[in-house]
């Protein structure tokens, strides 16, 4: 049963140039991607189609891990000392404040 469907727009070739891009910087949206791709290999595809290409790779945008309790006391210690020593007791503080 060939030729049911929708034909696709890109080819496997096309499907890893944008795997390359996006594993050069994972952060990227689908939208800059996408630019990329038209300024360098010259063929027009719209920003959902290099996330379906993504989701197809198996990426998904995720947030980052959220900070511990101690974590973020630790960043509210150097914040207030940086704030009131201009940075003089940082080093020092970095130093001892190591994150386990």
């Amino acid at each position: 049963m060939k030729g049911r469907g929708r034909k696709r727009k890109t080819t496997a070739a096309v499907d890893r140039i944008i795997q390359c891009i996006i594993e050069g910087d994972r952060r990227k949206s689908a939208a800059s991607v996408k630019q990329e791709f038209e300024k360098e290999i010259g063929v027009i595809i719209h920003s959902n189609t290099v996330r379906n290409r993504i989701h197809e790779i198996g990426l998904y945008g995720r947030a980052g891990p959220k900070k511990t309790i101690r974590e973020q006391a630790q960043s509210s210690k150097t914040d207030s000392i940086r704030k009131n020593n201009d940075g003089k007791a940082v080093q020092l503080l970095e130093r001892h404040l190591v994150v386990r």
